[in-house]
């Protein structure tokens, strides 16, 4: 990486994201998972979002995922 991009990286925004599967209730690792990754990302500035991860479609439902909102609202 030459110096102008480094630079230019450094300059750009910080984001993150956590893109649970909406297909039970949030578990421990993905809270830790969040926490860390919202600690760093308010370091540098930047945005933490939620990605909803539906790979499997067959067991994901909306209350699970509101579930999730709400827990992750309450950590953060």
């Amino acid at each position: 990486m030459t110096a102008a991009e480094r630079i230019r990286f450094e300059q750009m925004p910080q984001r993150s994201r956590i893109a649970p599967t909406p297909s039970g209730s949030l578990l421990l690792g993905n809270a830790v998972n969040v926490i860390i990754a919202w600690v760093l990302v308010r370091q540098a500035g930047g945005v933490l979002r939620l990605r909803r991860d539906d790979t499997d479609g067959t067991r994901c439902r909306r209350p699970y995922l509101e579930d999730i909102v709400y827990r992750l609202e309450w950590l953060c």
